[in-house]
């Protein structure tokens, strides 16, 4: 009797193609796996960049506001001063009082008051864009779950 037909040797080659055929299947989920990180690597930097883009935008809105509130204090100050005819006292009373009352604001306070001095049209963008970045982070979350 050979060596072949001992059931040893048998038993080895099935398990030979078995781990040929485990071996074979592994290879295929790897290139699945390595396509779908590739993908999913793709849709992250597209979020990043809309992130990136949206605090551009937060911070030039708050560039703007910042400059709204400094051009409405200047005109509080200047009507303030046009009626007193005494003049510096009370202006620079104003402004103080001002000053604490804009210190005190909490961050919340503030972007609320940012939020509020858009127009309808750039709340209505900005909520867009808040829905469907959170709509793709809520994706790529569930995604890196599976």
């Amino acid at each position: 009797m050979s060596y072949r037909e001992e059931s040893y040797y048998k038993e080895f080659r099935d398990l030979l193609g078995e781990l040929k055929s485990r071996l074979s299947e592994l290879k295929t989920e790897r290139t699945s796996l390595k396509s779908e990180n590739r993908k999913l690597s793709n849709e992250l930097k597209e979020v990043r960049s809309q992130l990136a883009e949206s605090g551009r935008e937060t911070v030039r809105l708050r560039e703007e506001l910042d400059q709204l509130k400094a051009a409405k204090e200047q005109n509080e100050s200047s009507e303030i001063s046009s009626s007193h005819s005494t003049g510096g006292e009370p202006e620079q009373g104003t402004s103080t009082a001002h000053s604490d009352v804009d210190s005190n604001k909490t961050t919340a306070d503030v972007e609320q008051d940012l939020f509020s001095e858009l127009g309808k049209n750039e709340k209505v963008v900005l909520r867009q864009q808040i829905t469907e970045l959170i709509r793709r982070i809520d994706k790529h979350l569930e995604r890196s779950r599976q």
